[in-house]
């Protein structure tokens, strides 16, 4: 999914499902996308950490791999939630 599809997508009021499979190769987590910057951040909520934390992230860093709170991996799988 382009950072325009995200756009298009938040913008419209819908929320997307993201799947970040971990760089260990021992599992993945889901997250939930909730906004956009447009300076191409990406608003994610993570579950797994305590009280769902939320946090800005680079949509290109997310593709290619970045550390997130609860783990380092990439961003693979989309699901829209609507």
């Amino acid at each position: 999914m382009s950072f325009s599809d995200v756009q298009s997508y938040i913008a419209r009021g819908r929320l997307l499902g993201i799947k970040m499979q971990w760089s260990s190769g021992s599992g993945a987590h889901a997250l939930v996308l909730s906004g956009y910057r447009a300076n191409q951040q990406v608003t994610l909520v993570d579950p797994a950490v305590g009280r769902s934390e939320i946090r800005s992230y680079g949509y290109a860093n997310l593709i290619n791999g970045t550390s997130i709170s609860s783990g380092t991996g990439r961003w693979v799988k989309t699901w829209t939630l609507d």
